[in-house]
Order: structure tokens, then sequence, then C-alpha cells
């Protein structure tokens, strides 16, 4: 599946291949004047192809590693990532099954390939270690810096706490809207994802300091938990869980 928006000057192009028979997950990257912002997944990889064939766009941007963002960064002829992101994807790295299954395989990619970004960008570890943000004109590229508005599950090793700081770092800087992976959202927004995320991490540590479990954490904060949130937890083997949420935002290993 391929579907594009038009966003003023900007095309946001969401992915997302069939999983029994439909589409369970999407991503979204983003093309701006001659550049692209991530490059989805493999899994539509003829799909993207023929998109930008008809397009003049050689040359990607990536913001993190993971497969949906990076899948198809092999169809560009420079790749313009941070230092990790390229070491990452030059050495390869392992997929979980269930993730091969919803985003496809992500290819080794030989390291002269990559090049430092030529446009603005900020660090922004916490969704993955080597995470960056994007900013040109106004617009900030934001992969999964935000992945939901309301969150509910988190993978075994995302860092809340990290997120917290990266979105701080991120807001030191000039733009109006942020366009990222699941979600595109206004300088406002951005700013009320980083107050409910400090909220929730401060209810989790007096909780916490309460002597209460992770889990009884999570039904004190975030109440009984909802299908989706369920759903994750089972269909990646525990890799997303409620458990790791409680734990990434009390910063705790």
């Amino acid at each position: 599946m391929l579907a594009t928006e038009r966003i003023g000057d900007v095309e946001r192009i969401e992915v997302g291949a069939e999983v029994g028979g439909r589409v369970v997950f999407t991503t979204s990257f983003y093309a701006y004047s001659d550049l692209v912002f991530d490059s989805g997944c493999s899994n539509v990889r003829d799909e993207i192809r023929e998109y930008f064939g008809k397009r003049a766009c050689d040359s990607v941007y990536l913001t993190h590693h993971h497969e949906d963002h990076s899948g198809n960064a092999g169809l560009f002829d420079v790749i313009y990532s941070g230092k990790a992101t390229a070491e990452i994807l030059s050495s390869g790295f392992e997929i979980p099954d269930y993730r091969k299954l919803v985003w496809g395989e992500v290819e080794q990619i030989p390291a002269e390939r990559f090049r430092e970004p030529e446009i603005e960008f900020v660090y922004t570890p916490g969704h993955s270690r080597d995470h960056v943000v994007y900013i040109l004109d106004g617009y900030a590229f934001i992969g999964d810096l935000i992945a939901a508005k309301r969150v509910s599950v988190a993978l075994r090793y995302e860092r809340y706490v990290q997120i917290i700081e990266s979105l701080e770092r991120l807001l030191n800087h000039d733009f109006e809207i942020a366009f990222g992976g699941h979600g595109i959202y206004r300088r406002e927004e951005v700013e009320e994802y980083l107050n409910y995320l400090k909220w929730l991490r401060q209810r989790c540590l007096e909780l916490y300091e309460r002597g209460k479990s992770y889990m009884e954490i999570y039904a004190e904060v975030f109440g009984k938990a909802g299908e989706k949130a369920m759903m994750f937890e089972r269909f990646s083997g525990g890799e997303w869980s409620r458990e790791n949420l409680v734990r990434s935002l009390l910063g705790v290993d």
C-alpha cells in the first residue's frame, strides 16, 4: 500500500504492507523540494521504486536505522545520516521475525555510500540510540521522536527519559510543523507532548517511591490496558510492553 497527501509544499508518503489480508501498521516518510526524509519499509519497495522513478530525487536523509524508515535507503544514490545510523546500516542488524513480517528486511549498505547531513540536524536519542531530527525552512522531520500522541506500551530499548531530553533539545530550535513517521504536529502539540511525558514520569516516580510494582504503577497511571496495547504485547512477544513503558519512564534498565 502506498498513499500520498500534500501538506503545503511537503508530500507525505504513507506505506504499509498487508498482514492477513489487511494493512495493520503504516508509516510515513516525506518529500520536500528535491529532498526525501526517510524511505519507508522494504515490503512495498516496488511501489516506492515506481513512485520515485517519476521524481528527481537521488538522495535521502535518514532519521534512524529502523526498518520502517531505512528499508528503501538503498534505492538512493546518496544517503545522509548521523554517524551512528551509518555504522548500524553498514554493519547490519537483527530484526525480529514479527517486524520482518510487517516491514521487511534492511539490506546492508556499504559505508562509503553514507554522507554527513548537509542541512541542520539535532541528535535526539531515546526511541533509538542513533535518532536525529532534521530542521529546514520551519519544518522538523522528526522520524519516531513522537511515536503516538498518547503512549500505552514501549519498545524494550526505548528510553523515555532520553526522549524527554531530546524533545527539550528540539524545542530550542525554530520550527512550526513537525513531520513524523506516525503523525504531523504543530509546534504547540510537540510542547504539549513533552509536558505530557513529564507528567507521566513524575506520576510513575511518585508511585515507585511508594513501593509500587511496575504493573501496579501502570494500572494507576494508565488505567486498564486497551486492546491495542495488549495486541502489541502479544504480537511482539513482549518486545513492546506495558512494563517496558513504566521502566522507561522511571529510567530503570
